[in-house]
């Protein structure tokens, strides 16, 4: 199995890196998010003992103050009774008595005569309320803020009432709900409540959550069982949300980072590896063509060395039987005539194949572009008056380059005979020479045919022409003295116009001034 490409490995790994890190910031999320819980639980459970306590201790007061308003009720209850054994009291004498006693009313019940004596007038709540030797004890009346302790004889019931306003109070300073205000006044705690349990809750481990709180912020609420009651904790949470948001943010710009710097690697991973394959299958082009121009030479130098010689002798020979068979008739000596044209033909493929393949020996001058083409131009002069051709020169007498007069002419003489041959029924031919800063720009235009889109891009190769009969390697060699001068050419084909267009851009002054090995 092939390898990826390393920029196809370099996105999986941080596709894999960003999903281990989404991963561990959820895993992390939970984690102080129970870690939250777990202590909000601890402080509601230390609450929640606090306010057991506090009950505890409620409870312990109320029956230690019970405790000793009974032993003092029945003290006092039994000193009346003593007293009244003596001498009945009336009901002013029992009002005085209550008075300095610090009681809110003192009652004697004769049994015998079911007489009700009383002082002060109406302390008592109800005449009903007064029982016999069963009802005996102190009872708390909540509805008259009274403790009424009833001591029974064989012949009375002694009433003794005592106000609870001071007592309440004391009770009311150790109540749960004086507490739990004061608990939910505390910073961080919303309330604590005791409700009516609804049902049997799971551990204190287990039962806690988040809600809104009466005031819009948000608590995190813990629900403990208490002796069939429920203890509600709320603790605010606004803190920790606000800590879980900041951790979030943090977590979105680091996200953002590592998803960009993924991309981005990943990115120039992928243009450097283009790169390296773009340069990998330059390097094999070029290395393709330096064996296909190392064997096309030994090719050349093969078929110029086995065929120059017969066909000079085969020339020769027909030149002979020009000059000297007089006894030739006409159609036999244009027979002869034609032979020569073709070896000559022939030869002259074979001269152009061995410049093709062969380094140029470049002899440099100045050459002044505008006279160069003028005196080309004018060589196609009368072909170009017989096929109809327009021709126009415009440039700049200081284009003058370094460069090698002969080959520069063969580049130049070339493309215009190509841009004559392509218009058979007339056209034009314009040619402008521009100046760039060190750089001068030959653009040659024509109209006529054009080549198809496939075979456009294979104009410059060597061997390929559109012509009838050409040997296509006039627009290579044009190329490769072009690249010996440090150059470029180029070829565009505007379809929307119909126009074809060489562009020969040269440097005024090469910088290498040698020759171009093959």
């Amino acid at each position: 199995m092939s390898s990826l490409p390393s920029w196809k490995s370099n996105l999986i790994v941080f596709i894999l890196l960003t999903l281990l890190v989404v991963s561990y910031f959820f895993y992390e999320q939970q984690s102080i998010t129970k870690s939250y819980q777990h202590h909000s639980r601890v402080h509601s459970e230390i609450l929640a003992a606090v306010v057991e306590l506090n009950i505890r201790n409620a409870y312990l007061t109320r029956d230690t103050i019970e405790t000793l308003l009974t032993g003092s009720l029945a003290n006092s209850g039994r000193f009346v009774a003593y007293l009244n054994d003596i001498d009945p009291f009336s009901a002013g004498e029992l009002a005085a008595f209550a008075r300095e006693a610090g009681l809110a009313g003192i009652g004697i019940h004769d049994l015998k005569n079911d007489l009700l004596v009383s002082g002060p007038q109406g302390w008592l709540p109800a005449a009903g309320q007064i029982g016999h030797s069963a009802n005996e004890g102190l009872k708390y009346l909540p509805e008259q803020e009274l403790y009424l302790y009833t001591l029974c004889t064989s012949s009375s019931c002694i009433l003794v009432g005592l106000d609870t306003g001071e007592i309440e109070k004391m009770l009311d300073d150790v109540s749960v709900e004086r507490l739990l205000g004061l608990l939910s006044n505390l910073a961080g705690i919303a309330y604590v409540n005791i409700v009516t349990a609804e049902g049997s809750h799971p551990s204190v481990a287990e039962y806690s959550s988040f809600s809104s709180s009466s005031s819009g912020g948000v608590v995190v609420e813990t629900i403990l069982n208490f002796q069939e009651k429920d203890i509600v904790v709320g603790l605010y949470a606004d803190l920790f949300f606000e800590r879980m948001t900041q951790l979030r943010r943090r977590f979105g710009v680091f996200f953002s980072l590592l998803f960009l710097a993924g991309i981005l690697s990943s990115w120039w991973l992928y243009r450097v590896q283009r790169q390296r394959l773009e340069d990998a299958r330059d390097f094999e082009r070029r290395m393709a063509r330096q064996h296909e121009a190392a064997a096309l030479g030994r090719t050349t130098v093969t078929i110029t060395h086995e065929m120059r010689n017969p066909l000079n002798a085969i020339g020769i020979g027909l030149q002979r039987l020009e000059l000297e068979a007089a006894e030739l008739s006409s159609e036999h000596r244009g027979l002869v005539t034609g032979m020569r044209e073709a070896v000559s033909r022939t030869n002259g493929i074979i001269s152009r194949l061995r410049q093709y393949v062969h380094s140029f020996e470049l002899a440099y001058q100045e050459i002044c572009l505008v006279d160069l083409l003028g005196s080309l131009v004018n060589l196609y002069a009368q072909q170009c008056k017989t096929q109809g051709i327009e021709v126009q020169i415009r440039g700049e007498k200081n284009c003058v380059v370094q460069g090698d007069k002969n080959l520069l002419g063969e580049v130049f003489e070339n493309l215009v005979k190509n841009g004559i041959e392509a218009q058979p029924d007339g056209g034009y031919l314009d040619i402008d020479v521009t100046m760039k800063e060190q750089e001068c720009v030959v653009l040659l235009r024509n109209g006529g045919q054009l080549p198809d889109t496939k075979k456009q891009v294979l104009l410059l190769e060597p061997f390929f022409t559109t012509k009838a009969k050409g040997t296509g390697l006039g627009l290579a060699i044009s190329k490769k003295i072009v690249d010996a001068h440090g150059g470029r050419l180029e070829l565009q084909v505007d379809r929307d116009e119909q126009v074809f267009r060489v562009v020969v851009t040269l440097l005024r002054r090469p910088s290498h001034m040698k020759s171009l090995k093959t």
